[in-house]
């Protein structure tokens, strides 16, 4: 049987499109096969949105203060005090985060300032010169007291537990706010108490380094 030419080119091309077909079927990428740098991409970007999504919800969790307008009615002890509201209802309010001594000799906490039984009599005018700073400072004052929503809401007493800040001028353009609870602490006139609340470590700051300077009261402390 003689193989004619035209056959055999047929056969060839026959045979090199079956090859060419099974090699590019070959290298097409199943649709069904996830791409791996497509799935870490996409995990990834899971992942920062929750981050994102837990983040804002942390900040939304926060509690915020509250602030008042009270005017200062009365100055009861050296971190005692009672205030009027704008609606003409009246309050005893504690600073929070601190306790200044009692004024009676009898009444001081000697050990918790680290003072001796002896030494209650020096340790209750540091408790009179802190009433004093409160009639000076914030008495008849329009002052701002602040509800820490971290710190309890009242103390032992019943008496609720604020800060309070109050504008000082200080002339020549320098007026600024205090923060009563640290200016007394900052003065010697009182001690950090341990309590949570937002100015806890500034007013423990602030002791340190009224420990540290020997003022107030810790000029005769042994503590």
């Amino acid at each position: 049987m003689r193989f004619d030419r035209r056959d055999y080119l047929s056969v060839v091309g026959s045979a090199t499109s079956i090859l060419v077909a099974g090699c590019t079927g070959d290298s097409e990428p199943d649709s069904d096969t996830a791409d791996p740098d497509t799935e870490d991409s996409e995990d990834a970007g899971e992942t920062n949105t929750q981050n994102d999504e837990n983040s804002s919800t942390s900040t939304e969790d926060e509690p915020e203060s509250e602030r008042i307008p009270v005017y200062v009615s009365d100055v009861l002890t050296g971190d005692t005090y009672e205030v009027e509201y704008e609606d003409g209802t009246t309050e005893t309010v504690r600073l929070a985060g601190i306790d200044a001594p009692a004024e009676e000799k009898d009444e001081v906490d000697y050990e918790a300032f680290g003072y001796e039984s002896n030494q209650t009599a020096r340790l209750a005018d540091f408790g009179y010169k802190a009433r004093r700073l409160g009639q000076a400072e914030i008495w008849r004052e329009d002052v701002e007291v602040e509800i820490d929503p971290t710190t309890p809401e009242t103390d032992e007493n019943g008496n609720r537990l604020v800060f309070i800040h109050h504008e000082y001028g200080g002339g020549r353009g320098q007026d600024s706010v205090w923060n009563m609870s640290q200016k007394l602490i900052g003065l010697g006139l009182a001690r950090t108490v341990d309590v949570e609340s937002k100015y806890r470590d500034e007013l423990a700051n602030a002791e340190s380094s009224a420990i540290e300077r020997g003022e107030g009261m810790w000029e005769y402390s042994n503590g």
